[in-house]
């Protein structure tokens, strides 16, 4: 069974300044070149997901768009979900810092290229989905934190509320003998 799912409102960024934004039209990920290179982090929810505690994730890949590749490579960050039955999204950089991350996640080395680019997020989606409160309807969170970006390296990614059809994605798939609704 194939899944695709839209990130939902409530996508936002925030560093370790203090700043965050749910209402930008782009993301920054990685090390904030406009905030004294200061490490910046991305939350992408995902709402209404149709899988059943305890289904077997074949594979889970998020597809972000970057608009804008800043000051080259070594962009880097590690790719997570939020370890919550039904992830809420943060609205301040303190809620976004107390997000309970999975013990599993992806590490990704940005390219210095504008375009999509995916993550492949399988193991953290089962870590959620295998939890005993995930009910199927739930929402997702996918939480991206710089990864120690050589300073002022970042990438802005699309967000919803300036994307038009280029917003996060998540492509799931369960294998045939899952629980899917």
């Amino acid at each position: 069974m194939n899944l695709h799912y839209h990130t939902d409102a409530g996508d936002c960024f925030w560093d370790d300044s203090g700043y965050w934004s749910g209402t930008s039209a782009t993301l920054c990920i990685g090390n904030d070149a406009d905030a004294g290179s200061l490490p910046s982090h991305v939350y992408f929810p995902f709402a209404s997901i149709a899988v059943l505690s305890g289904a077997q994730v074949t594979s889970a890949i998020l597809t972000v768009s970057v608009a804008t590749s800043r000051n080259g490579n070594t962009c880097k960050c590690k790719a997570y979900c939020n370890d919550a039955d039904t992830s809420v999204p943060p609205t301040t950089r303190a809620q976004g810092e107390a997000l309970v991350l999975t013990t599993d996640f992806t590490s990704k080395t940005f390219a210095d290229a504008t375009g999509l680019t995916t993550i492949n997020i399988t193991t953290a989606v089962q870590e959620v989905f295998s939890r005993a409160g995930w009910v199927t309807g739930n929402k997702l969170g996918v939480v991206l934190r710089d990864d120690a970006s050589s300073s002022g390296r970042d990438r802005l990614l699309e967000a919803i509320e300036g994307a038009g059809t280029a917003e996060a994605i998540i492509d799931i798939v369960i294998n045939s003998g899952g629980q899917v609704i």
